[in-house]
């Protein structure tokens, strides 16, 4: 995935890599629309063999609404989810 502090995924501004993992890397950034720092969660589709994607995505996807359902104080809130550069993204805060 290139690198992508300081570019812009439709209305969040990528400030800073949070981490990175097997399957994904999180960012810090900035929802422009509603001024407030968020997460985003971006899968390194190109990280894996295209045997693979497949279930990866539907995995990633199974995570996205299982998240969205669940309402507790020290969990994240999934508040947005689409596709940059044909890699699915959460957004969380």
């Amino acid at each position: 995935m290139p690198e992508l502090i300081g570019r812009t995924i439709g209305r969040y501004k990528i400030l800073e890599q949070l981490g990175r993992g097997g399957m994904a890397v999180v960012y810090k950034a900035r929802d422009t629309h509603l001024e407030r720092d968020v997460a985003i969660k971006i899968i390194r589709s190109k990280a894996f063999p295209e045997e693979q994607l497949d279930y990866i995505l539907e995995r990633f996807e199974r995570e996205a609404k299982a998240l969205a359902r669940l309402n507790h104080p020290n969990l994240v809130s999934v508040i947005d989810y689409g596709k940059y550069n044909g890699s699915p993204y959460l957004v969380m805060s």
